[in-house]
Formats: structure tokens, sequence, C-alpha cells
């Protein structure tokens, strides 16, 4: 089950002893692109972290058998946070890119 971002958001904003030690440079969501919609239907907490995140992964993207079905969950991703900036993962991203 998914976790809702909002209060290790929170925390990593507000805790003192966090903040101190610790910077928020990003929030990454990752989501499987065979899975994704239902992941979306699902559990509010998907939808939460795809609304939060700077940068959105749609992985399994070799596993995903449907060009329509992928094209429209990069569109509803999109309607949901319209400033993420929505990427394609595979073996080959690079982890510094994110």
């Amino acid at each position: 089950m998914p976790a809702d971002p909002g209060p290790v958001i929170q925390a990593l904003l507000a805790e003192p002893t966090l903040s101190a030690r610790y910077a928020l440079g990003a929030v990454v969501a990752l989501v499987d692109a065979v899975n994704g919609s239902a992941t979306l239907n699902a559990h509010i907490e998907a939808v939460k972290q795809a609304a939060v995140a700077d940068r959105i992964v749609i992985t399994k993207l070799d596993l995903a058998c449907e060009d329509a079905a992928v094209a429209a969950l990069r569109q509803r991703l999109a309607r949901l946070n319209p400033g993420a900036d929505i990427v394609g993962g595979s073996a080959a991203l690079d982890p510094y890119s994110l």
C-alpha cells in the first residue's frame, strides 16, 4: 500500500532536528506502467504521491502491453500534477538526473 507523502514532507521541512541535517531536494514518485492506473484508482495515497511529486517516473515500460494504456496513464498523471516532469524509467535511467 502506498504511503501518504504529506507527513514525511512535513517532518523534513518543519522538524528542527531533521531540517538541520537534511534538505528536501525533490519529491520523486514511481508509477508502475502495468498497474499504475489500478493503483491510482484503489489508493488515495498513490494519488497524493503523484500530486506532490516534482518528478514522476513511469516504471516497467518494457512490460506494458498497450501503448494506449501508457499514454492514458501519462495523461492522467499530467492532469493530477501539471507541474511535474514525467519521464519513462528504464535500467539506463541515471539516478542523478532525478
